[in-house]
């Protein structure tokens, strides 16, 4: 393998741990959406309370839809929870 080619195959390995089926990245997901349910809010709630639609907030939910860093933050304010706290004992 020439040196090119291992380079791209190093940068493709690395964009596929970055996939939104990461199993660290379903982890924050699932524990947004435990919060979510702790605090009574439906899916419409969260929605309206963002100026989303439904069907945004079920995309994360099941993790069609990637998070950026914003509506992470975003979502940790709504759920009175720090951004630290969601992102303990998760692993890169």
């Amino acid at each position: 393998m020439t040196e090119a080619g291992f380079l791209r195959a190093q940068l493709i390995e690395r964009d596929m741990k970055k996939s939104i089926h990461h199993p660290s990245y379903m982890a924050i997901i699932r524990r947004l959406r435990k919060r979510r349910i702790e605090l009574a809010l439906t899916q419409e709630a969260v929605a309206a309370r963002l100026g989303v639609h439904r069907t945004w907030v079920n995309k994360v939910e099941t993790c069609e839809r990637r998070l950026d860093f914003i509506e992470t933050v975003d979502l940790c304010r709504l759920y009175r929870i720090k951004l630290i706290d969601l992102a303990r004992g998760v692993r890169s």
